[in-house]
């Protein structure tokens, strides 16, 4: 009977040493797991800022080619002139810009509010995206968008202010 108890200890020792080994595994893994977490959280970081530098660079050379090619002795042809036409996407807008600014992001490609950079919550995504994909054929480099109480949105194309559509429909 001793010798049964013995070895039913003995088994129970076994089991119980082999549970704190699986159990010191396991919080070994739990550990690398945070670390990796860690890690990715501190890369996601990095790319969001390097998002907003990529945009903020775009925008610097969008700038720049303005300048040069306003500047350019070289520029053989005329510029071709917008003309000012209410409403008509693309041509200049003869409004004073409006208070209200929006982001259209490049990176994104879509439309985001100036100050949290987040997605404009009042527009559908699917709308938002479609938008955002207009207005960048008219500025590929993303930026500031005014939006006016009436829903006209423009933006400055170089000194220009040029009107990229209506988005009234959103605010009802």
């Amino acid at each position: 009977m001793i010798s049964l108890n013995r070895q039913l200890l003995q088994v129970a020792i076994s089991f119980f040493n082999k549970l704190n080994e699986d159990l010191e595994k396991s919080k070994k893994e739990a550990q690398e797991l945070r670390d990796q977490v860690h890690e990715l959280n501190a890369e996601k970081e990095s790319y969001d800022i390097t998002e907003k530098e990529i945009e903020k660079l775009i925008a610097s050379l969008a700038g720049s080619l303005s300048t040069i090619n306003k500047d350019s002795p070289k520029q053989q042809r005329p510029k071709a002139q917008l003309e000012i036409s209410r409403n008509k996407v693309g041509s200049l807008w003869d409004k004073p810009k409006s208070k209200r600014k929006i982001t259209l992001s490049v990176g994104r490609r879509d439309l985001v509010d100036s100050k949290t950079s987040k997605p404009l919550e009042y527009i559908p995504e699917k709308s938002r995206i479609e938008i955002a994909e207009d207005w960048l054929r008219i500025r590929p480099s993303g930026g500031r968008v005014f939006i006016d109480e009436d829903g006209h949105a423009s933006t400055f194309i170089g000194e220009n202010l040029v009107y990229l559509g209506n988005i009234q429909r959103f605010f009802d």
